[in-house]
């Protein structure tokens, strides 16, 4: 049986407090710890200062907008840390410009909250190994990974 394990540190960087809300309360289960950026400043801010699985982004933001951020995610903190930007702007043009700089999923809005964390598993499985061969029998179980 193959597995997933562990927490997944989240950074949501998104202004709408209506928003931020829903996330809040679909992704607050054990498995999840979340910070919240509702500007681009103080996202910056818990990037330089924290590590996280992934960074969901939204790219309309008070002050330093989520390309920006997300190139200096990648030019000036050097992270490799995944990167789902998740916006109203859904033009090829929009896409191609969120790739561009480092993003390495694209969400349209409004999308549906499981299909988000579809994808923030999908990124943090494949940047951590995070799947796991388990062995079970009876009460004995073997976790290949540790």
């Amino acid at each position: 049986m193959v597995k997933f394990n562990g927490r997944i540190r989240l950074l949501v960087i998104e202004d709408h407090t209506a928003l931020s809300q829903n996330l809040s309360d679909f992704f607050g289960e054990k498995r999840y710890v979340i910070d919240f950026a509702a500007d681009g400043l103080t996202a910056l801010h818990l990037l330089a200062t924290n590590q996280y699985d992934v960074v969901a982004l939204d790219l309309s933001l008070p002050g330093i907008d989520g390309i920006e951020i997300c190139r200096r995610i990648r030019e000036d903190l050097k992270s490799t840390v995944p990167v789902i930007m998740m916006t109203a702007k859904g033009e090829m043009r929009n896409k191609e410009e969120g790739f561009k700089v480092g993003a390495d999923d694209y969400l349209v809005k409004p999308f549906q909250l499981r299909e988000l964390q579809l994808r923030i598993e999908a990124l943090h499985r494949r940047s951590t190994g995070a799947e796991t061969m388990e062995i079970r029998a009876d009460s004995v179980q073997l976790n290949l990974g540790t």
